[in-house]
């Protein structure tokens, strides 16, 4: 799919050439105010420059032969999904090497390529951007969407439904009971969304319940979150439910406050980064977790590390940059990783071409340098398999061993309230 533009003096931008799903996002836009544009009626496609179904070569060549500076307008040429073809064969290589060194000549022509997977410099890493062209194409990469961003978003949709006088009366009262509180509560219950996420769920639940109601939204929020691959949750219940492990529910109710605004204004510049919990297989690792998420007022993303690990050369890297990704977006958040030793320890005699130590790289860098408010809890039954620089990254490591008699009790006690 690839769209065509004139761009004029007086910013309009004229159409060329575009597919049916451009055309209504360029059309929504222009209603926003946001873009000028006119439609020329020359809608080029591949049937009629007798291309057959080669709309690759169609594309290349209508971008080469286009000459911009006798049409008298700038040319910008939007290709999407474009990772698909970048480095398709040979031959598609060098028709775009030839493009891209012509639109540094100032011919007046510019090249957008889309691609929703990532693309790297590496030549042996998939999606990525064959070496002979990696000198004219400048990556950018768009984030999710911030909680500044976020809030501007939601502002922004909520002066809609307030001004908007097609509306109902009934509608647009509720909407203005939602104050700059709520607003940030919203944004804080969608972070980890995409923008496009965010405003068709914000929709839904105006169309639903006539208002934006958090329950929804946070069920949204799972579902898409779920898509990634991962568990997002809430817990209800904490520590009262948690018998023994007393010195581990003392370090955890110290160092919450460490995630606090108050904490940083006081002198603390760095969040906690996570906690290891390695010891014997059923003794309460996973609880634990799930029970500080709610005493420290946080969501907790779950992560099967087995599901992190792809058979395919890059697959494990991608995985753990969209894990990493969607938890810096929804920060603050807890990260709970359950057997991480099956991801990042080392096993003997096992060769991965490389791709441990890329995934090990990824949150070795990600621990030290990232200060969105993200902690990592591992489990592990063999600790001995992580390597030292990763267990270093934890201010948090405990041994968590069969109960004492004393923790026993403790735990018979609470199953015996339950009943």
């Amino acid at each position: 799919e690839w769209a065509a533009f004139h761009v004029t003096a007086e910013g309009e931008t004229e159409i060329i050439h575009m597919d049916d799903e451009t055309i209504s996002t360029i059309e929504g836009l222009g209603s926003a105010g946001r873009v000028m544009y006119r439609g020329t009626g020359r809608i080029h496609t591949v049937e009629d420059d007798g291309y057959g179904s080669s709309a690759l070569q169609h594309a290349l060549d209508f971008m080469r032969e286009y000459d911009a500076i006798q049409e008298g307008h700038r040319a910008i040429f939007v290709l999407r999904d474009w990772n698909q073809y970048i480095d398709t064969n040979p031959p598609f290589i060098d028709d775009q090497l030839s493009l891209f060194e012509e639109c540094i000549t100032g011919n007046q022509k510019t090249v957008i390529m889309l691609s929703p997977s990532r693309w790297t410099p590496e030549p042996d890493q998939p999606a990525s951007i064959p070496h002979p062209l990696q000198a004219y194409v400048r990556t950018a990469k768009y984030q999710l969407p911030t909680k500044e961003d976020r809030i501007g978003l939601i502002t922004n949709e909520l002066a809609y439904y307030v001004n908007n006088a097609v509306l109902t009366p009934a509608f647009r009262n509720n909407m203005r009971k939602i104050d700059n509180d709520d607003v940030e509560s919203l944004a804080d219950a969608t972070a980890g969304m995409t923008r496009l996420q965010i405003a068709d769920t914000l929709t839904m639940s105006a169309a639903l319940f006539g208002s934006w109601k958090m329950d929804f939204i946070l069920d949204e929020k799972r579902k898409s979150v779920e898509k990634a691959g991962f568990t997002l949750i809430r817990p209800s219940s904490g520590f009262e439910n948690i018998g023994g492990l007393t010195p581990l529910k003392s370090w955890i109710r110290l160092i919450s406050k460490r995630f606090t605004q108050a904490a940083r204004e006081y002198g603390f510049i760095r969040n906690i980064r996570g906690l290891l919990m390695a010891g014997v297989p059923g003794c309460g690792k996973t609880a634990i977790a799930k029970a500080m998420a709610n005493e420290m007022n946080m969501n907790i993303l779950m992560v099967e590390a087995t599901n992190l690990k792809g058979s395919l050369v890059g697959q494990s890297e991608a995985k753990v940059h969209r894990l990493l990704e969607i938890a810096r977006a929804a920060a603050p958040l807890i990260v709970f990783v359950d057997e991480a030793e099956k991801l990042l320890g080392k096993s003997e005699g096992v060769h991965d071409g490389g791709a441990h130590d890329a995934v090990l790289g990824q949150f070795l860098t990600f621990m030290q340098e990232d200060d969105s408010g993200v902690m990592f809890v591992f489990t592990a039954n063999n600790m001995d398999k992580f390597s030292p620089e990763l267990v270093d990254r934890f201010e948090g490591r405990f041994f968590i061993d069969l109960p004492e008699p004393e923790e026993r009790e403790e735990i018979i006690k609470i199953h015996l309230g339950r009943r």
